[in-house]
């Protein structure tokens, strides 16, 4: 394939010519080619086409009816990271200015006071799925949940391979003990007020529900089904809900101030109902699976708060901001 084509939205795009955002896997399809639009600006810009007649990217966002309302360039200043796009005839009156490490943050904050959170959605891919969640989790935690759109955000599995050495029992066995361990790790180390805020959070955390599409045979993402499950099966101890607030047992023995991206209370997960059409992982990776004709995908809410879901669909958004992978 020429270098090009895989840029090219009627190469690579989908093949179907009406799409309605009402309908689940219609606007999963719009959103995977609104970052996909990204990825070929950026190929735009290192080809000098961006303006031209050879521009590949304009039909990523044209085709469902949108605009380029402006990018977010990387620290360099090189590279285009993400892209914000809206309805025609609606743009914002300030244009985003600061494209520093914090543009998304701002852009994502002013977006929301503009428009209101029910009119905005941010999405990303890989890295820029991680970016997109960092930047979406500390506005639910404020108390502004935005709907956020990830695509295989990254969660490496760093316990599989223990999986298939031990077997699934003593596998099992194994995340108990490391679970008991962390918990008391959190009581010994951890002072009582940074517990019960970590726990707040937590716990506020779990009315929001990011959809995350993950596919269990990518190496990338994985890791996000197994911190689901793992949490949903330990919840019958009581040293899970400890543990589940706080980071890894490095980080409780760092004292370690980040916040994990990963550490979700709950979700929407979009998994192939078909994981074998994935030849590999490069292909469980890819973002052209997400609008592919005739993928089926089933959705699962999961909660480790306990919470009940109440999923209330947001009409046709303004715009979102969407951010590529940054490898």
């Amino acid at each position: 394939m020429p270098e090009d084509d895989a840029y090219r939205f009627e190469v690579t795009g989908p093949k179907r010519k009406h799409f309605n955002w009402d309908v689940p896997d219609d606007k999963r399809a719009i959103l995977a080619c609104l970052v996909s639009s990204v990825y070929s600006l950026q190929h735009d810009r290192s080809k000098n086409y961006t303006g031209t007649p050879q521009a590949l990217a304009p039909p990523w966002w044209t085709s469902f009816n949108y605009e380029l309302l402006d990018v977010i360039l990387g620290n360099d200043k090189l590279r285009i990271n993400g892209a914000r796009h809206g309805q025609p005839n609606q743009r914002p009156h300030r244009r985003l200015q600061d494209r520093q490490p914090g543009a998304l943050q701002d852009a994502l904050r002013n977006a929301v006071a503009w428009h209101g959170k029910d009119n905005v959605c941010i999405t990303g891919h890989s890295l820029g799925a991680a970016v997109a969640l960092s930047a979406a989790r500390m506005m639910a935690s404020q108390g502004q949940f935005v709907e956020a759109h990830l695509f295989n955000p990254p969660f490496s599995s760093s316990t599989a391979p223990y999986k298939s050495l031990f077997g699934a029992e003593t596998y099992s066995n194994l995340q108990e003990v490391y679970t008991v361990a962390k918990a008391g790790l959190v009581n010994l180390l951890v002072d009582a007020a940074k517990r019960r805020e970590s726990e707040a959070e937590f716990a506020a955390l779990g009315s929001w529900y990011p959809d995350m599409y993950v596919h269990p045979s990518d190496p990338v993402c994985s890791g996000f089904l197994e911190h689901f499950k793992n949490y949903q099966y330990m919840l019958q101890g009581k040293y899970a809900r400890l543990a589940m607030p706080h980071e890894s047992i490095r980080g409780v023995l760092c004292s370690s101030k980040a916040k994990p991206h990963h550490l979700l209370p709950s979700a929407r997960l979009h998994v192939p109902a078909d994981e074998g059409k994935a030849a590999s992982a490069r292909d469980a990776h890819s973002l052209t699976q997400w609008w592919s004709d005739g993928a089926v995908v089933q959705v699962q809410f999961v909660n480790l708060t306990g919470q009940e879901h109440l999923d209330h669909p947001l009409q046709i958004p303004f715009g979102g901001i969407s951010y590529e992978a940054m490898v």
